[in-house]
């Protein structure tokens, strides 16, 4: 998202073995909407997050539950994400 200036922390939580969850909090002088769609689209991360080697989209369209991604972090094999859950 260009011009994007973000504070905040994350944080990564183990809620049982084999999920994760992340809990992220940025303020952003961006309209929600805007917002929501950069980042559920994981096909951004590596724009802002250093340690994502590799994303890229297994399904077609826009994010939705069902969609699924291929990703690979740096020094990490590779991984297939679905999307559970979507709410907008």
């Amino acid at each position: 998202m260009e011009g994007m200036t973000t504070t905040g922390s994350a944080e990564f939580v183990t809620a049982r073995r084999g999920t994760a969850v992340l809990h992220n909090g940025v303020d952003l002088a961006r309209r929600a909407e805007e917002v929501f769609d950069y980042l559920s689209d994981l096909r951004n991360e590596k724009e802002w997050n250093p340690k994502m080697h590799l994303v890229e989209a297994v399904t077609d369209g826009p994010p939705r539950a069902g969609s699924k991604f291929r990703v690979k972090w740096c020094r990490r094999s590779s991984n297939s994400w679905p999307v559970l859950l979507f709410e907008k």
